[in-house]
């Protein structure tokens, strides 16, 4: 089943899924799914909070409003600073735009508000956020979608951030290169961020995705010394080795932790899991 097809069949929490009902909700998936389509060869994801009531709610495509598509109806800020950002740093057509929550979290019985998502809705959504993910490079932009994935933070551009968001993206661009088959630590760190986050989460799926030819005998031998049940994951060092990097991971539980190492090369352009080992358990 494609994305839009499983986003638009998605309950996630109190949210509104405009992929699914609403009038206007067909368009909207036809939208996503061309921008998808015309985004495919993007080799950075960034990642906000959530659609706003008059942007991605209306328009169907990520931090982008209707009138930035048609020229008429309504504009959003956000929408309207990111793209003029991603233009100015000649990003656009390097970036695919998405959010931690695809659907429209806001207050009940007022939808034309905006709220911060629950954890629980985050949590839900991690899934469609980890299949973009896959061979991109994560930029997380504000604190929720930061701290949902982790890597490098970048301001988000509502209530003044314009300027510093803006310096993120030129900085982007200009001192980091982002290319698709780029290895360095951060890819890898945050390729090891979302692997953890999914084996934590039991998306394994999404966990087995990073795993290499002949990995999956090593995965479950690893999983066995995991603590029960699986309540948080850290990557705590990337150090670079001849073949490629080791992260060390700490998986926590109830019953206590287990330092895992976990040894990553470049697989066909991405960053993939070639060995696992159990380091310490405690």
């Amino acid at each position: 089943m494609s994305l839009v097809a499983e986003l638009a069949r998605a309950r996630i929490g109190a949210t509104f899924n405009f992929y699914r009902d609403g009038e206007g909700a067909e368009l909207r998936r036809d939208r996503l799914r061309a921008y998808l389509e015309a985004r495919a060869d993007a080799p950075a994801l960034l990642v906000a909070e959530a659609p706003g009531y008059r942007g991605t709610r209306v328009s169907g495509v990520p931090l982008t409003s209707e009138r930035q598509l048609t020229g008429s109806g309504p504009a959003e800020a956000t929408a309207t600073i990111v793209h003029r950002a991603l233009g100015e740093t000649g990003l656009t057509q390097d970036v695919l735009l998405w959010n931690v929550v695809p659907t429209h979290p806001h207050l009940p019985g007022r939808p034309e508000t905006n709220r911060r998502p629950t954890r629980a809705e985050v949590e839900a959504s991690l899934p469609f956020v980890r299949r973009l993910a896959r061979g991109r490079r994560v930029v997380p932009v504000g604190r929720l979608a930061h701290a949902a994935l982790g890597g490098a933070y970048v301001r988000h551009p509502s209530h003044g951030g314009a300027r510093p968001f803006l310096e993120a993206l030129r900085r982007i661009a200009a001192h980091q290169p982002i290319e698709r088959s780029r290895m360095d630590e951060q890819t890898v760190r945050e390729a090891a961020e979302i692997h953890a986050r999914a084996t934590v989460d039991r998306d394994y799926p999404t966990a087995g995705s990073y795993l290499g030819d002949g990995m999956m005998d090593a995965a479950g031998a690893v999983m066995k010394e995991m603590p029960r049940p699986l309540t948080g994951s850290e990557v705590t060092s990337v150090e670079e080795t001849a073949g490629g990097y080791t992260c060390r991971i700490r998986y926590t539980g109830e019953s206590g932790a287990t330092d895992v190492d976990s040894h990553w090369a470049d697989v066909d352009g991405s960053p993939t899991i070639v060995g696992l080992e159990v380091v310490e358990k405690s």
